[in-house]
């Protein structure tokens, strides 16, 4: 008769394995080498606290330099270019983010120097590289890039070529090349001693770009045992064979956000951080004191903690937790009305908005992807719009959101708090590789620029570096109909773009703050004018014409737009109470 004793010693499963347990200061020390292509994985959240302690050990060494390949060149990014670190970015977006996208003042500084190089992608494009990768394969299919000068770009590096299909259906296909990063940096939400590492959902490029790297690294918020893995191991995207070394760092993704199991776990972005940093950013002398005081002069990760403050710590925590929208919009409410005056870019983004729910109404759409800046908060009031209406349209963004229904106090295109209220969360590879193309998808674009043709320029202009594609680019070449909004002036509007970041054939609909321009026989045509005051239609079309790059035709029965109502002017606020994104922009 077999012992019980002894089933339970055969079969009872182990609890340790082996021990990767590395300090902050010994993972960078032993395995991040200068000269290497390093990938910055951002799946659920940024590894700043790594970024931070390789500016410690290798700033002011003139050749220790490295190679980065990130989906979005941010603060993360932006940091270590002020420090005099990086050599290339290889990214879909390089440029400030939150709480605003604009272009970067360090990253403009450096290219404009020629200090370092920037190698764009697309945001689905990038992925597919580091699929490719993880794949074991030399290239992928992607429907990305062509007919632009992304594909050109590309080209000439020889990572992307055109071929015919070879299966004989008469279309031209892309390839994009593999890419195999040397080190991994990935910020995650749990690990066990081993490696075995919790990521939680939204999972952006997921874990691509780490199996496909040589060396990994994981830091994580919580330090774990196995039974707490295998009780959450569908949550499990990183395996321990493949990790190298766990660092255990509470708040290692600070000043970003980061999410945990439970909807009350993790931290939001901390604000204020990040607008000091943006304001530092400006100039090269300043940048260089915000590096002095944060990152050299608090020494290690527990310095800089220490220097945050246990109450600010305590406050990002309660900001993470669903609802808290609700308590930072109490304080907020006496600066809210839906009463006039109204400036150009709100009725810019209620003329966008109505366009944008009359086109799903019409069309029948099921899909409305929401862009960056304007284009979003156009999105989210047409979202209002419908839901008003009773009819149904999912609105997505590029990371993963998928079904939400937009929180108020913060129009950032991946508000954290919107999380709590998504019905699916996904990743970059379905949002626009699956779900946009195989979806009636009506998408909400912004522009740099954007020409006669409809194509837009995020890209260059005039000699400086803006910010790249995002997943602009993947839209352009994968939606239905695209609807672009963009202040109205000859720098915006251009007969042609420089550099095309997006092809402009599926955009219909042009929303400027003068008017509305629709393509009509292939060419854009001012349909509409925007009401201004104490000026009348004739002198807003003759405004338009003059501030247009081309030679812009008129419909010859010119509508004027309603002004905004008082309910559409209080949702716009509401969703953007600190005005990020409805004060004027500028060039």
């Amino acid at each position: 008769m077999v012992r019980w004793e002894l089933l339970e010693e055969l079969f009872a499963p182990p609890e340790k394995g082996p021990n990767k347990l590395y300090t902050l200061k010994e993972v960078v020390q032993e395995f991040i080498k200068p000269g290497s292509l390093i990938h910055f994985s951002v799946s659920s959240s940024y590894p700043f606290a790594v970024v931070y302690e390789m500016i410690r050990e290798y700033m002011g060494t003139a050749d220790k330099k490295f190679d980065v390949i990130v989906a979005g060149a941010s603060m993360n990014v932006g940091i270590m270019v002020a420090a005099g670190l990086i050599r290339k970015v290889i990214a879909s977006y390089a440029g400030d983010v939150y709480p605003r996208p604009s272009p970067s003042p360090i990253i403009q500084r450096a290219v404009m120097k020629g200090e370092i190089e920037i190698e764009n992608l697309s945001l689905l494009s990038y992925v597919q590289r580091l699929l490719a990768g993880a794949l074991n394969l030399e290239f992928m299919p992607t429907n990305s890039l062509m007919g632009t000068s992304l594909s050109d770009e590309n080209a000439k590096r020889g990572v992307y070529k055109e071929i015919e299909d070879p299966f004989g259906s008469g279309k031209k296909i892309g390839l994009i090349k593999a890419i195999k990063p040397d080190i991994a940096l990935i910020h995650g939400w749990a690990a066990d001693p081993s490696g075995n590492t919790i990521i939680c959902a939204p999972l952006g490029e997921d874990r691509f770009g780490i199996l496909s790297a040589r060396t990994v690294i994981v830091t994580v918020e919580r330090l774990v045992d196995m039974s707490f893995i295998r009780k959450h191991a569908h949550m499990v995207r990183i395996p321990a064979h493949f990790v190298d070394a766990v660092v255990h760092i509470p708040f290692g993704a600070h000043p970003a956000c980061m999410r945990g199991i439970l909807p009350h776990e993790g931290y939001a972005e901390d604000i204020d951080f990040i607008l000091d940093y943006r304001r530092a950013s400006k100039r090269e002398d300043t940048m260089q004191k915000w590096l002095k005081e944060w990152v050299i002069d608090v020494k290690d990760h527990e310095g800089y903690l220490k220097k945050l403050g246990r109450d600010r710590l305590l406050k990002l925590c309660a900001r993470n937790a669903p609802g808290a929208w609700k308590t930072e919009l109490i304080n907020k409410v006496d600066q809210i009305s839906g009463e006039y005056p109204y400036s150009p870019v709100e009725m810019m983004t209620v003329a966008a908005a109505r366009v944008l729910a009359s086109k799903v109404k019409e069309k029948n759409y099921e899909i409305i992807l929401a862009g960056h800046g304007i284009s979003n908060l156009a999105a989210w009031l047409a979202y209002k719009i419908l839901q008003k209406e009773n009819v149904s349209a999912e609105l997505i963004a590029e990371i993963g959101f998928y079904g939400y229904d937009p929180r108020p106090g913060n129009p950032f295109i991946f508000n954290w708090q919107n999380i709590h209220v998504c019905k699916s969360l996904i990743t970059i590879l379905e949002t626009l590789g699956m779900v946009l193309p195989n979806s009636r998808t009506l998408a909400s674009l912004a522009a740099g620029q954007i020409d006669k043709n409809g194509n837009i320029n995020s890209t260059k202009a005039m000699g400086f570096f803006l910010v790249g594609s995002g997943g602009a680019n993947d839209v352009g070449n994968m939606a239905k109909e695209i609807v672009v909004t963009v202040p109205h002036t000859k720098l915006r509007l251009v007969e042609k773009v420089e550099y095309v970041t997006t092809r402009g054939d599926k955009v219909s609909t042009i929303v400027t703050t003068l008017g509305i321009l629709e393509r009509k026989n292939g060419e854009f045509v001012l349909t509409h004018v925007l009401p201004i005051e104490d000026m009348s239609k004739e002198e807003i079309i003759r405004k338009a014409v003059k501030n247009t790059g081309w030679e812009l035709k008129v419909a010859d029965d010119v509508k004027e737009v309603p002004p905004p109502t008082e309910e559409e002017l209080l949702i716009i606020r509401i969703y953007d109470p600190d005005r990020f994104y409805l004060r004027e922009e500028r060039f």
